[in-house]
């Protein structure tokens, strides 16, 4: 069982390779939340490329994670505004 991180559009990406279950990768999210990114065309056996994760995480989260960090700080700017 061994695990390679890498960075896919920004996201931290982790891939890990089992022996019974094949290449599993993940999102790991700003807040330490791993997103399962699997696709039913997939070879297991095969470690997905980059371009093929790119494109379904694009798929899966179309925000990038920029836009999700603007949207927190605009989010938390706008209940802070709100306390009298």
């Amino acid at each position: 069982h061994h695990g390679q991180k890498c960075s896919c559009r920004g996201e931290d990406v982790k891939r890990t390779y089992e022996q019974s279950l094949g290449w599993q990768v993940a999102v790991v999210d700003e807040n330490g939340r791993e997103i399962e990114i699997k696709d039913s065309s997939w070879d297991v056996k095969v470690r997905p490329d980059y371009n093929t994760l790119e494109a379904k995480i694009n798929e899966m989260m179309p925000e990038p994670l920029w836009m999700r960090k603007m949207q927190e700080v605009s989010e938390k700017g706008l209940k802070f505004q709100r306390k009298e």
